[in-house]
């Protein structure tokens, strides 16, 4: 599957192109899932948690992957493309993002639904927040961290002294790096016999998700 030049016998080396290629996917496994999936199912209060896949399917190895995922929001846009996600519901983060063993990842959250995202659109977009933070934000009645209050996470893949990256994530090739974070449906979250039918019917209400991913490869950048 990779593009080479080859040269005849004896006239120098053969040259590999390089084609920088990254499959990423977003799974969700509610309380009535047995495993995560592309549609979860879950009910009021209960869970929706996310599991996040990066595959290199590039032929050379990739670094610097930088993830920032919005969630689901009425009234929400894309990440990258910003048209209308049309989601019907707000999940919430009910716990703090783990890093998988031995994974360099450093985890920033934002309040924002527009938080600023510049490694992915350019101007940031227009009138974007830049309020990401390493820790979850207060609570202003109770004063303690809140994980329902974060409406954006961002995942990078190194970890940092000061502004210096000391570890960098090197995902070779065929190579999958997984996340998983704990997501739950409000009391309030709308429900329909809909969601049982599968695909789903058209009155099942739905909270869209999608996430934007750039890496570096061969010395490129690309998303």
């Amino acid at each position: 599957t990779e593009i080479m030049c080859q040269n005849p016998p004896g006239s120098g080396n053969s040259l590999v192109g390089v084609l920088l290629a990254l499959e990423s996917r977003k799974l969700v496994k509610g309380v009535f899932d047995t495993e995560f999936s592309d549609f979860g199912r879950t009910a009021p209060g209960s869970t929706a948690d996310y599991l996040l896949e990066i595959t290199n399917t590039s032929n050379v190895s990739i670094t610097n992957i930088v993830v920032v995922d919005i969630l689901p929001w009425i009234g929400d846009t894309g990440v990258i493309d910003t048209a209308s996600r049309l989601s019907k519901w707000q999940p919430n983060l009910v716990g703090e993002v783990v890093p998988p063993s031995g994974v360099p990842l450093t985890i920033f959250y934002s309040k924002s639904t527009n938080p600023c995202r510049p490694e992915m659109v350019t101007g940031g977009p227009s009138g974007c927040v830049n309020d990401w933070a390493k820790t979850l934000p207060l609570n202003p009645i109770s004063g303690e961290p809140d994980a329902t209050l974060v409406r954006a996470v961002k995942l990078d893949f190194c970890t940092y002294s000061g502004a210096v990256a000391t570890a960098c994530l090197k995902l070779e090739r065929n190579e999958t790096q997984s996340v998983t974070w704990p997501m739950r449906a409000p009391v309030s979250t709308p429900v329909s016999d809909d969601c049982k039918l599968s695909p789903a019917g058209p009155a099942c209400q739905i909270a869209w998700n999608s996430f934007g991913v750039t890496a570096e490869g061969a010395g490129l950048k690309f998303l």
